[in-house]
């Protein structure tokens, strides 16, 4: 069953990338580019949650989409069968593959690469959510807002919250983040901000 997360597979060899793509079809929506300059096309007008990018094309080694993928906090998985290159990516800690790798192998580490992105985007929210309610009185029961954004700021979805404090919202606003991103790359969550009335209390940075 397909969970609508969208993966860009970048592999210019036509017979390693049709297996990949069988095995990432049953699972994801599946992107695939041959060259350099496809996959920084598919970026630039398709939202994108995992690249996984064959290390050695025929216009380069991908540097120009990495660095369009980190501006954009897209994460990529790195696959190279050349010792040199191998060597590169083991000292850089990047997540990698070795070829020949199975399919099994390539979806582990996809997933464990997505949740640990989640994880990291909730933690750093859910902390510096927290830093920003130094000499905030408690009141009784609020109403707030929580609005979910993605990648570029837009708003996803709302949920209305009633909570005593600012730091209650925050937290409940965390854990939508960490529990509830949609199933579609159109509306994974990455940030949020929480309102109350017509003040921002938790604005996106």
């Amino acid at each position: 069953m397909v969970n609508g997360l969208h993966i860009l597979l970048v592999e210019d060899d036509p017979q390693v990338a049709d297996v990949l793509e069988e095995a990432l079809t049953e699972i994801y929506r599946t992107s695939r580019a041959r060259t350099e300059i496809e996959a920084c096309a598919c970026l630039d007008f398709s939202p994108i949650d995992l690249i996984v990018l064959d290390r050695t094309l025929p216009d380069g080694r991908g540097e120009t989409l990495i660095a369009m993928a980190e501006r954009i906090g897209v994460p990529i998985i790195a696959m190279s069968g050349y010792p040199d290159e191998i060597r590169n990516l083991e000292e850089s800690g990047q997540p990698h593959l070795i070829k020949p790798f199975g399919v099994t192998t390539l979806l582990a580490r996809i997933e464990s690469v997505l949740n640990t992105g989640r994880l990291e985007a909730a933690s750093v929210l859910e902390r510096e959510g927290c830093s920003r309610l130094n000499g905030v009185k408690e009141r009784s029961m609020l109403d707030f807002c929580c609005d979910m954004l993605d990648e570029r700021g837009g708003i996803l979805f709302s949920a209305d919250i009633t909570a005593e404090t600012q730091e209650a919202a925050i937290q409940h606003a965390s854990d939508i983040l960490r529990t509830n991103n949609r199933s579609s790359a159109s509306q994974r969550v990455c940030a949020f901000e929480v309102w109350s009335g017509t003040n921002r209390l938790f604005p996106s940075q």
